[in-house]
């Protein structure tokens, strides 16, 4: 009688960092699509600027921190501030107004498990149209392409369902493998 040995990968965790410049109920939803994501360990809540407390769904209580800025900071600064929360080998920023269809994660924490330092999904508009969210690097043929109006500097490769190399992708929703940010 054969038998098989079953060898289960660790789930590969990750934290989200949010900051809400008084988004409350964006930052509600986007929770609750959270709530189907176990490889979201930690969310890291930030709140730029006063508003009222958000409830968070009873599924993600214990995995949320919340700061509170006294004065608010920059992009760059807050997420850094939520860094300082990670203790898991991945770490996502994500816009409160981005909406998740199904866990995004397993597909790009294996993009860098691939050895990529971020992975990225495509963002879809809610028509479902890619967003400006991937783009190459300008030259001065783009540029000019873009100031005649015959491109606006999308990256041409943006399809939903394949995977490509961008130069430049937008902040809103980037996974980066934690050691690449603070070796």
């Amino acid at each position: 009688m054969a038998s098989s040995i079953v060898i289960e990968r660790p789930l590969a965790q990750v934290t989200v960092s949010i900051v809400s410049h008084g988004h409350g109920g964006m930052v509600e939803v986007l929770l609750q699509d959270l709530v189907a994501c176990p490889e979201a360990v930690r969310i890291v809540l930030t709140l730029n600027v006063p508003e009222a407390d958000i409830r968070v769904p009873e599924g993600l209580a214990e995995r949320v921190v919340v700061l509170r800025n006294p004065s608010p900071k920059g992009f760059g600064a807050n997420h850094n501030a939520a860094f300082r929360h990670c203790s898991t080998p991945c770490f996502c920023v994500l816009n409160p107004d981005v909406r998740l269809q199904g866990n995004p994660f397993p597909v790009l924490l294996a993009a860098l498990d691939g050895g990529a330092a971020l992975s990225a999904p495509l963002v879809l508009s809610p028509a479902g149209e890619v967003e400006d969210s991937a783009r190459k690097f300008p030259t001065i043929r783009r540029l000019f392409a873009k100031l005649m109006g015959w491109s606006d500097g999308r990256h041409d490769q943006a399809t939903p369902g394949d995977a490509f190399r961008p130069d430049w992708l937008a902040g809103m929703f980037m996974v980066f493998a934690a050691d690449a940010l603070w070796p």
